[in-house]
């Protein structure tokens, strides 16, 4: 009697167990379906959000009194927008005050397009406000230049403005640039230094010549 318990103990245990091991299967099954969706729910926005956002790096506010801006992956190739919203990266620098803005471009290369319109231009525009308004844009460039480009901006705002419109790159580099402030009062024209090719400028010619009539005058008086 005793074994028959026994053994009717055990058969029931070994029920239990089976039961307990589907229940892990379907709950583990459950688990990893949960985590299959989860995974794909942020690999569609991170695709979303990425095609929202500016590209890493491209465009922001800058205030130190001296930077560098580079264009997207440069010196690789600069990718193309992937929507209307990232075709424009703004670089805003804003200093003191007082100050003007010197802005060195270095080797750039812009991508084109021909179609059967026009030709669609990436380009640089350099602006001597923070604004990037039409009416302050002080250059503009496109295509391609191996030289180094001197800006000076008076301003103590400036806006650097990448426009990319073309829809493939795969050689074109963008480009790279730096800038400095400099205070405005330390490049005052000395009044003893020459210009104008050498001349000196008038008004100061006729300080002079009142200096030299002076002073004639005066040693006729003591003679």
């Amino acid at each position: 009697m005793e074994g028959c318990f026994v053994e009717e103990r055990l058969r029931k245990q070994d029920q239990l167990r089976e039961v307990i091991d589907v229940e892990l299967r379907v709950m583990a099954t459950r688990v990893a379906a949960f985590c299959i969706l989860l995974g794909s729910i942020a690999v569609i926005c991170t695709a979303r959000c990425s095609r929202s956002r500016p590209t890493k790096g491209c465009g922001r506010t800058m205030s130190a009194y001296r930077g560098t801006i580079k264009s997207p992956g440069f010196p690789n190739p600069y990718p193309p927008a992937l929507t209307e919203d990232d075709q424009v990266c703004q670089w805003m620098i804003s200093l003191p005050y007082g100050h003007g803005i010197k802005v060195y471009l270095y080797d750039y290369d812009f991508n084109f397009e021909p179609n059967d319109v026009s030709t669609v231009y990436d380009e640089l525009q350099i602006f001597r406000d923070i604004a990037c308004s039409e009416a302050d844009r002080e250059r503009t460039f496109v295509g391609n230049l191996s030289a180094t480009s001197l800006i000076h901006l008076p301003s103590h705002w400036a806006c650097i403005k990448f426009i990319r419109r073309t829809l493939q790159n795969l050689q074109h580099t963008g480009f790279s640039l730096s800038y400095e402030g400099w205070s405005r009062d330390s490049n005052k024209v000395d009044p003893f230094k020459k210009s104008n090719g050498g001349r000196i400028h008038l008004s100061y010619q006729l300080i002079l010549a009142e200096v030299i009539i002076a002073a004639t005058s005066l040693l006729t008086r003591r003679n």
